[in-house]
C-alpha cells in the first residue's frame, strides 16, 4: 500500500441470521484498530459481497437457516478464496462438525457464547498471520503480482505438496497409510483437549499425516515381513525416522516443517532413552511428544501380520505405565478423556491387514 494514500479500515465479513449477533460482533471488532465489520444476516448476500470485495477475516455461524455455515466455507473456498481466515461459531462438543469444516476450510472455531476477549485475541492473529504470509510472499519476489493471488497459490502449494506425499505413502503401503490417518485423528482430539489453539491442532493433524513417510525407503523384506524384526532388521527399521527426515528437508512452509519435526522425533521418550538423538522432555518438539501417544495407541491396537491387535484395555494400560518415562504425563492425561472419541476414530479407519 503507498503511504501516502489514506488507509481504509479492513473489513471483517459477518454472517449471522440473528441481527443482534451481529451488532455485537460489530461493536467487538471495532475494538481492533484500523478494522470494521461488514454484517449479513443473509449468507447469499454474503456470499455475493465476498465475490466483489476484499476482507481479512471472515466469521460464520454455523446454524443459519438459508445456507449454514459449512456450506458457507465451502462455497467461499470453491471459489478461490483460500487465503482468508475464517471462523465458524458453533458448539463446543459439535466435533464431527468441526472435523468437517476444517476439510472444508475453516481456519478456528469459537463456541456460543462467543467471549469478546477470547475472539478479539483470536481475530487479531489471524489478521496478523494472514498479513504475515502476504509480507512473506511479497519478500520472495512476488511482489509486482497480486498479493492475494500469490498468497493463495502458496497454500495451494503447501496443500498439494501433502497430499501428494500421502497418495504416495498409500501407493507404496496402504497399511502404513491407514496407520498414518488414524495416528493424525488420535493427536487432532489429544491437542484439542490440551487447549492447543485452533491454528495449531490443524497443522499437527495434517502434518501427523506423514508422519511415518521414512518407511517409503524400507526394504521391501521388512516392511512387508510376517514375523517380528530381529536384530540388524529392527535397526534398518528405524532408520526410517533418518530417511523420513531427509525426505522434507528444505520444505519450510509451516505444516511441513511440523511434519519434519515430528518425523524426526516421534520416536524418542520423555525420560530420555529414545530414538534417533535421545532427546528428553521439553526438548522433544511438543507436536512430536503428542503424536508419540497416538502413534503408540495405533499400533498396539492394530492387527499385525505376526500378531492379534490388543485389546483397548491393555493398550491403555501399556501407555499409562509409560507416562513419566515414555510419555509426557499431561499428555497421556488428554488422551485418556478423550478415549471415546478414539474408539469412534478407531472404528472409522479399521484396519486392513490381510494375514497371509
Amino acid at each position: 500500500m503507498n503511504p501516502n494514500t489514506t488507509t481504509t479500515p479492513n473489513k471483517v465479513l459477518v454472517v449471522d441470521d440473528v441481527q443482534t449477533n451481529l451488532t455485537v460482533f460489530a461493536k467487538v471488532v471495532a475494538q481492533i484498530p484500523e478494522t470494521e465489520a461488514v454484517c449479513f444476516t443473509s449468507a447469499a448476500e454474503a456470499l455475493q459481497w465476498a465475490g466483489q470485495n476484499e476482507c481479512v477475516l471472515i466469521i460464520v455461524d454455523q446454524s443459519m437457516p438459508e445456507i449454514s455455515g459449512i456450506e458457507f466455507i465451502t462455497q467461499v473456498r470453491g471459489r478461490g478464496n483460500s487465503y482468508t481466515p475464517i471462523v465458524m461459531i458453533t458448539g463446543h462438543s459439535e466435533k464431527e462438525l468441526q472435523r468437517e469444516a476444517l476439510k472444508r476450510g475453516a481456519s478456528a472455531f469459537l463456541g456460543k457464547p462467543v467471549d469478546p476477549v477470547a475472539f478479539v485475541s483470536l481475530a487479531r492473529n489471524l489478521i496478523q498471520l494472514r498479513g504475515a504470509r502476504l509480507e512473506t510472499m511479497a519478500k520472495a519476489g512476488a511482489a509486482h503480482a497480486d498479493q492475494q493471488t500469490a498468497t493463495g497459490a502458496l497454500f495451494a502449494q503447501e496443500r498439494s505438496t501433502l497430499e501428494t506425499l500421502v497418495k504416495i505413502i498409500d501407493l507404496r503401503d496402504p497399511r502404513t497409510g491407514d496407520h498414518c490417518r488414524r495416528v493424525a485423528l488420535f493427536a487432532e482430539a489429544i491437542a484439542s483437549k490440551m487447549g492447543l489453539s485452533m491454528i495449531e491442532v490443524t497443522q499437527l493433524a495434517q502434518a501427523a499425516r506423514i508422519h511415518d513417510i521414512g518407511k517409503l525407503s524400507m526394504p521391501d523384506r521388512i516392511l512387508n515381513k510376517t514375523s517380528r524384526l530381529l536384530g540388524d532388521e529392527r535397526d534398518a527399521a528405524k532408520k526410517h525416522v533418518a530417511d523420513g527426515t531427509a525426505m522434507l528437508a528444505g520444505l519450510t512452509t509451516p505444516i511441513l516443517h511440523a511434519a519434519g519435526e515430528i518425523v524426526h522425533s516421534h520416536h524418542e521418550r520423555f525420560d530420555g532413552s529414545g530414538y534417533p538423538a535421545k532427546l528428553a522432555g521439553p526438548a522433544i518438539p511438543l507436536f512430536a511428544r503428542i503424536v508419540a501417544v497416538a502413534d503408540t495407541f495405533s499400533a498396539l491396537t492394530s492387527r499385525r501380520p505376526w500378531r492379534e491387535a490388543a485389546s483397548v484395555s491393555i493398550a491403555v494400560e501399556q501407555i499409562e505405565k509409560e507416562s513419566g518415562f515414555g510419555f509426557e504425563p499431561r499428555i497421556v492425561g488428554a488422551f485418556r478423556d478423550v478415549m471415546p472419541e478414539l474408539l469412534d476414530i478407531r472404528a472409522e479407519v479399521p484396519d486392513i491387514v490381510q494375514i497371509k
